[in-house]
């Protein structure tokens, strides 16, 4: 793969051998055009990949491998570059009104932290949903899945107490559920900020809501996602 990348190297020395050329004979306009030309060769198609990002390479079109962070330049027409983006993202929400085993109402923070998988198939698996898609998924998913554990949960004040057992569990259920996408969980917090008073009315409304929350969860992989990008 870096082999095909460094045939990239071959027309601007090509530019500069006819710029040495046309200088010693004289010919300076030629050869100032010649240097130009290596100029804009290198801003069009000399590439960064920058860590953790990784790209996919594409010879005539075909996909033929993956390179890692670094400098590389690319022939138009036939060698191509296409970086893939795995920086982490989050999913945040704050002062959400859930429930515990016991009906029990409370007021949670949450943050999740995801990122692409480093196999194969994780990038195949990821590049089959476009952002937008996935940020809804995981935005669902993760309210989905701290509602379930915090359901588990007797009361406020077993919650509180099992703080960390329950960023334990939600971290290992979104892990799980992350990888279905090519992604990883890479951290979760869940804060217990207060308990609630709410009537019966108001709870089954809610719980309502977080059952449509977990339905959409489960239906959005059946969507007909992105095509994968020639991997």
């Amino acid at each position: 793969m870096r082999k095909t990348l460094s045939y990239g190297w071959l027309p601007p020395l090509a530019f500069l051998g006819f710029a040495i050329l046309t200088a010693l004979l004289g010919k300076w306009f030629w050869a100032l055009t010649w240097l130009a030309l290596i100029g804009f060769y290198l801003l069009a198609c000399l590439k960064e990949v920058r860590d953790p990002d990784q790209a996919n390479l594409f010879r005539r079109g075909k996909f033929v491998g993956r390179v890692s962070a670094g400098w590389y330049i690319t022939i138009p027409y036939l060698t191509d570059l296409k970086i893939i983006d795995r920086e982490v993202f989050s999913v945040k929400f704050k002062d959400v009104q859930m429930f515990t085993g016991a009906g029990t109402a409370v007021l949670v923070n949450i943050l999740a932290v995801f990122q692409i998988g480093n196999t194969d198939s994780d990038l195949r698996k990821a590049l089959e949903i476009s952002d937008e898609e996935r940020n809804e998924l995981f935005q669902h998913t993760t309210y989905s899945k701290v509602g379930t554990v915090i359901g588990k949960e007797k009361d406020f004040l077993s919650l509180n107490r099992r703080q960390k057992d329950v960023e334990t569990e939600v971290f290992a259920d979104l892990n799980n559920e992350a990888r279905k996408y090519g992604y990883r969980a890479k951290e979760t917090e869940v804060y217990i900020v207060e308990e609630r008073t709410v009537t019966e009315a108001e709870r089954i409304k809610i719980i309502g809501q977080a059952r449509g929350e977990e339905a959409k969860a489960i239906a959005e992989p059946l969507k007909d996602n992105w095509p994968a990008a020639a991997v």
